[in-house]
């Protein structure tokens, strides 16, 4: 079975900015036709893993922790992760996306992400 909080973390694919607009769209289409990708909105945020099992939940950061050697978890942060945990109590369940705050940038959700929990 597979241990889904110690995946390594996926990278994002994006077009170089020398490659010209027809052969982005070439490429994008048949990404989007091979089936192999996933696609969600890019926001101003930070990367987060959801991994909900019946035995442990997580919201995981791209980040490995110095301390831990694992990666960092930040579900202590998100006032809503309760009722995210019981929305799936059924199986394994993984969700990737971003941690962000609407009208925020990067540097706001990173200064939440990274402090201390009593914070």
């Amino acid at each position: 079975m597979r241990n889904f909080f110690e995946l390594e973390v996926q990278k994002y694919w994006a077009p170089t900015s020398s490659i010209s607009p027809e052969k982005r769209r070439m490429k994008l289409e048949e990404c989007a036709e091979s089936g192999d990708y996933l696609w969600s909105e890019k926001f101003d945020g930070n990367f987060s893993r959801a991994v909900i099992t019946s035995e442990r939940a997580a919201l995981q950061t791209r980040g490995i922790s110095k301390v831990t050697g694992t990666y960092s978890e930040l579900q202590d942060k998100v006032f809503f992760w309760n009722d995210v945990v019981k929305a799936f109590q059924n199986g394994t369940t993984v969700i990737l996306g971003e941690v962000y705050l609407p009208g925020g940038v990067d540097k706001d959700v990173g200064s939440i992400c990274r402090c201390l929990t009593e914070k």
